[in-house]
């Protein structure tokens, strides 16, 4: 079982991926409601691993604003015992940001460490139906720098590579299995609170669904949708910034493979089929792959 459910490597939505108050950043919203925690069965204890999760895609703000992101997160997760995993994520973002008062700035910068832990809390077996419940915490701090145009006034919250607030979050993640199919469900609630006099996106809620199809242990394909609605952002004065927030539906086809028992790599893409945003947002898709090493 542990093979069946392991496929579950990239966080679609995710983090605690393109996910944490890494999130922030234009590339990370695409995932972040994620699907499951990562790895989706029962930890074990003294269970021990690593991931490389990888996404890139841009926004478009108004006709004049373009950036474009490539986020790399690296990330380690232990369990101390059965059924409880912890997790510290580290990404760093390589960005092209282009748009009056910011020339063709190219850097790559730091994006906003977070640490979660998941719990499962229930896994139960009725005839051939398994049922898993498994609830996710976390907190995202703001290690991303603060970033000012070239007249030195700070970038709107949306072209912000971190969140400038520590960023609680909740996911609960249920999963319905039978044979190769398997179905996943996980709300997921974001609360950022402002820590610093700079601009800061707004309370985010979301829902994915995902559908995955498993033929063989060491292959499976998914395709999922994911919804999420955001508060609108703030400026560092703390007033709406009229640029952020609003309604976004993507969906999400994945494979995962598995090339050794302890390695798996997924491959997929967010794309955007419903976008109701404020300030003329405009995403594109989001390619994402992920490696995930058990130890």
């Amino acid at each position: 079982m542990r093979s069946y459910l392991s496929v579950g490597t990239t966080v679609l939505v995710l983090l605690f991926g393109f996910e944490g108050a890494a999130a922030a950043c234009a590339v990370c919203s695409a995932g972040e409601v994620g699907m499951t925690p990562r790895e989706a069965g029962r930890a074990a204890p003294g269970a021990f691993g690593a991931n490389v999760d990888v996404r890139a895609g841009s926004l478009r703000l108004g006709d004049t604003t373009r950036l474009s992101e490539w986020r790399t997160e690296g990330s380690v997760h232990v369990a101390p015992t059965e059924g409880f995993r912890f997790r510290v994520a580290v990404p760093v973002l390589a960005r092209q940001l282009v748009g009056p008062s910011l020339g063709d700035d190219r850097k790559p910068v730091a994006g906003d460490v977070s640490a979660s832990m998941d719990a499962q809390i229930s896994d139960t077996r009725e005839g051939r139906w398994r049922r898993s419940f498994v609830l996710t915490v976390g907190l995202a701090f703001p290690t991303a720098p603060a970033m000012v145009d070239a007249k030195g006034a700070y970038l709107p919250s949306i072209l912000q590579p971190g969140c400038n607030s520590l960023v609680p979050e909740t996911i609960a993640s249920y999963r319905f299995s039978k044979g190769p199919y398997s179905l996943t469900l996980a709300p997921r609630v974001r609360l950022p609170i402002p820590v610093r006099d700079a601009p800061h996106r707004g309370a985010t809620i979301g829902l994915g669904a995902s559908g995955q199809w498993q033929p063989h242990p060491r292959f499976a394909t998914r395709l999922g949708t994911n919804v999420r609605y955001e508060l609108e952002g703030a400026d560092a004065e703390g007033r709406g910034d009229g640029v952020s927030g609003g309604f976004v539906t993507y969906l999400s086809p994945e494979i995962a493979m598995r090339p050794t028992l302890d390695v798996t790599w997924t491959v997929g893409l967010f794309a955007p089929i419903v976008q109701a945003t404020a300030g003329g947002q405009r995403e594109t898709v989001v390619f994402v792959t992920g490696l995930s090493w058990a130890i």
